[in-house]
């Protein structure tokens, strides 16, 4: 999946992406930013000339935890009508929503929204954190909550595939999916358009793993809802994890391989 909410990664970043996209015949999630639109009058149409996927990324990357249940309701029923035709099924406001926001998305038939569940390196080891994800209700309604696993931003390869490799594993014995966040004035400028190709072959040569939409994943995961955990909205908070000793145990050869680099990086920060 893609943030674009930056002016220069639009312009200069996206369309690197969408070529590199095309080579590796891989299509994406994009949560873009109304302004995006506004300034880039086509972009919506050249990412869907490709069959890419348009989620909600705000009107201008605003937080919308600052606004009213009501205000955010009008808030999310304005950027889906104003990118028109396409196809709105999902959002990313990672970081800037709250309980109110998932309301305005149910009352607004959004089905799916992300959230941060992140392999990030711990001092000697990758969490093994959870990859499948959760069914959010309220009232006689329910949206997905769909976790992202990976991160590219801030983190060179080795980082990036690491984290790749931890979250692989533990969706295996689940849901069999990982996301991975990527942003285009990040992944699609010169100095890392080369580790965005890499990260692409890795997961589509090397790993011969499948892509899929957000939006069409949620599809899926609705023919077999009965197998994933469900949450009340009163609850959200309650759904983060808590890190169990055994999680923080090295036990694959990313922990140990990556205890000087990582712990390096770490200090250098």
């Amino acid at each position: 999946i893609f943030d674009a909410e930056q002016l220069g990664g639009v312009r200069y970043g996206l369309p690197r992406i969408l070529e590199l996209l095309n080579k590796y015949d891989v299509k994406a999630t994009f949560f873009i930013t109304n302004l995006m639109k506004k300034v880039y009058t086509n972009v919506l149409q050249l990412i869907r000339a490709q069959e890419h996927e348009i989620g909600l990324h705000g009107k201008w990357h605003e937080y919308l935890s600052n606004f009213s249940l009501e205000e955010q309701i009008n808030l999310v029923r304005y950027m889906i009508e104003d990118f028109g035709n396409t196809r709105i099924i999902g959002a990313n406001f990672i970081g800037r929503m709250n309980a109110d926001t998932i309301q305005a998305l149910i009352e607004n038939d959004i089905k799916f929204f992300v959230y941060p569940l992140i392999n990030y390196y711990k001092f000697f080891v990758y969490p093994k954190l959870p990859t499948e994800p959760y069914i959010v209700s309220s009232k006689d309604a329910y949206i997905w909550l769909l976790p992202v696993s990976v991160e590219t931003y801030g983190r060179p390869w080795f980082s990036i595939k690491n984290m790749i490799d931890s979250a692989f594993r533990e969706s295996m014995k689940s849901n069999r999916h990982i996301t991975i966040l990527c942003h285009p004035f990040r992944d699609g400028n010169l100095e890392h358009i080369k580790v965005t190709e890499k990260l692409l072959r890795y997961l589509v040569v090397e790993k011969e793993m499948e892509n899929v939409t957000l939006g069409d994943l949620v599809m899926c995961y609705e023919k077999m809802e009965n197998k994933f955990k469900k949450v009340d909205i009163c609850n959200i908070d309650k759904i983060y994890p808590r890190t169990k000793l055994k999680e923080l145990l090295p036990r694959t050869k990313q922990d140990c391989l990556g205890i000087i680099p990582e712990n390096f990086l770490y200090f250098y920060r």
